[in-house]
């Protein structure tokens, strides 16, 4: 974790190291592997179609063609998620919109963002890494629910010493249908957990919210700091 003087920054880094490996590890078995075997399993099932049924081999090759696309974008967003530049020493704000174009890109999430100055010049670096990887884990959970979003992405201050991340959707009514109760954080609170951090969803929430300390003076629950 992080303390005042920075002494623990290289393990820190390393535990943010490892959490970013996992989620690229996670994108590839659950997005991008199962993507794969179910072409080459329609592949399969319309060249067997060809003879039989001409006109049913032609519709599933056009699901083909789709899942192909969506692999394509899997494999896109992977290797956006491992630049190196994603990672380090660069500005948040500029961060979390570029994030918020490329998911706007590849998965059609209309994402507007805003962040307080004032809040982002506060944050030490480790603690920017932590909050724009909470921010990816957010996003990312949010597509998987597999609904359209207009959503806003915000950092702000809660209180004086209290920061919080919150995501929207900024599309009114049909709180069921829009609604963030099925989001799965336990990544995201992985990601919080490094800050002191609490992930808060309601059981009939559009909104999403992690809230975490400005200023981390030693780990939670370590007493030798």
């Amino acid at each position: 974790m992080i303390t005042e003087d920075n002494q623990r920054a290289p393990e820190f880094q390393k535990e943010i190291g490892e959490l970013n490996r996992q989620k690229v590890v996670r994108q590839l078995h659950d997005g991008l592997t199962q993507t794969v075997s179910a072409l080459a399993m329609r592949i399969n099932y319309a060249r067997r179609l060809i003879a039989a049924d001409p006109d049913a081999a032609g519709e599933e090759l056009e699901k083909v063609e789709d899942l192909a696309r969506s692999a394509t974008k899997e494999i896109r967003h992977i290797i956006f998620l491992m630049r190196p530049e994603n990672q380090v020493n660069t500005d948040l704000i500029s961060e979390l919109k570029l994030l918020a174009s490329k998911m706007g890109e590849l998965f059609d999430q209309d994402i507007e963002v805003e962040v307080e100055d004032t809040v982002a010049d506060q944050l030490p670096q480790d603690v920017q890494d932590v909050v724009y990887g909470i921010a990816e884990e957010l996003l990312d959970a949010i597509r998987r629910l597999d609904m359209r979003n207009c959503l806003l992405l915000s950092l702000s201050l809660a209180e004086i010493d209290l920061a919080q991340l919150n995501l929207k959707n900024r599309i009114e009514g049909d709180s069921e249908r829009y609604s963030f109760s099925e989001l799965d954080i336990n990544n995201i609170q992985s990601y919080a957990d490094l800050i002191g951090g609490s992930v808060i969803v309601g059981k009939e929430s559009n909104q999403v919210q992690v809230l975490f300390p400005v200023t981390m003076t030693k780990p939670a629950g370590d007493p030798s700091v």
